[in-house]
């Protein structure tokens, strides 16, 4: 039997389906990104902290990319479909917290995390 969850972005993952590129694949993401950290002088033995990894579906971890600290979302999970649905236009901001501990972490400097006003002029979905 398989253990499903919904991770930040509101997309479906499968535990069984860790490193596949399927609907409900999933693979861990790092928050800040990886060539992220090495432009900014952190040793590779120091990327994959825990401070920094999540659970993410694999097709909004491919369109994520390099993004940070805002990244669009490839799918989320639809209740009355029961199942994840394309999306590719949706705005997610890492969260806040996060970028803290991530920045604290690896004493980096604040101006790699973008201006904390622009939260504000996201568009929003409307229900």
């Amino acid at each position: 039997m398989s253990t499903y969850s919904v991770h930040v972005t509101g997309a479906l993952i499968e535990w069984d389906e860790y490193g596949n590129y399927s609907p409900n694949g999933w693979q861990v993401d790092h928050a800040f990104p990886k060539n992220k950290l090495k432009e900014n002088g952190i040793k590779e033995e120091n990327w994959d902290d825990i401070v920094d990894l999540r659970p993410f579906n694999s097709a909004n971890n491919d369109l994520k990319n390099d993004n940070f600290p805002i990244y669009i979302r490839a799918v989320y999970y639809d209740v009355h479909a029961d199942k994840n649905v394309v999306d590719g236009k949706t705005n997610y901001i890492v969260n806040r917290e996060v970028q803290k501990n991530i920045q604290k972490h690896y004493q980096l400097p604040l101006y790699l995390f973008g201006d904390r006003n622009i939260i504000a002029t996201l568009p929003r979905k409307k229900y």
